[in-house]
């Protein structure tokens, strides 16, 4: 059972063991949860020599939110995202969103063809999200968790009972198709809602 050479992944599953390879953390902030939510404030986290510990699920970090204009009662979108050593070439992370020119809508991470990046930069990029809203109850009072997932468009799956002959056709490989060309593209978020 292998892989064809000519078929890559978004990235490359090495198998189902807690692996993140984070070496820059990103946060965004938006004002509001709606498509036309404008990015208020971007923040590099402090993601210094961070790793997980053999068999942990990961890691986490305290960030202090240096941004201080929230209005009591609005609610904020954080996005939290984080890069490998390769991924902010890729999707053109972390300029390619912009305060006060990116909004909910259109925050994506986008392969970065101008400088031209292909789908052999997809498979070696990991790039890891979460958002969560947060509404400040008085002034100074925000505080939340965000849980980071991989973002990745693809298929990874194990498989077993796999018969040696179909009918009398000996099975020499199986091959898993998209059904549509490669993403380009991926939500930081939940896709927003029209």
């Amino acid at each position: 059972f292998s892989a064809s050479p000519g078929l890559t992944t978004r990235t490359q599953l090495p198998g189902p063991e807690y692996l993140q390879h984070v070496q820059t953390m990103h946060l965004y902030i938006f004002n509001g949860t709606g498509d036309d939510a404008p990015c208020v404030a971007y923040e590099e986290v402090d993601w210094t020599g961070l790793a997980a510990p053999e068999g942990k699920p990961g890691v986490s970090k305290n960030h202090k939110v240096q941004y201080k204009d929230f209005a009591v009662g609005q609610p904020y979108t954080f996005i939290a995202v984080g890069l490998d050593d390769r991924s902010g070439d890729t999707y053109g992370l972390p300029g390619a969103v912009q305060v006060d020119q990116t909004t909910l809508a259109t925050a994506k991470a986008v392969l970065d063809i101008a400088n031209s990046k292909t789908r052999e930069d997809i498979a070696v990029s990991e790039l890891f999200g979460g958002s969560l809203v947060l509404t400040p109850v008085a002034a100074g009072q925000i505080t939340g968790t965000i849980k980071l997932d991989r973002r990745v468009a693809g298929v990874f799956g194990y498989f077993k009972n796999i018969p040696k002959q179909v009918g009398t056709t000996p099975v020499k490989f199986l091959r898993i198709e998209l059904y549509k060309p490669q993403n380009k593209s991926i939500w930081l978020t939940a896709k927003p809602t029209k």
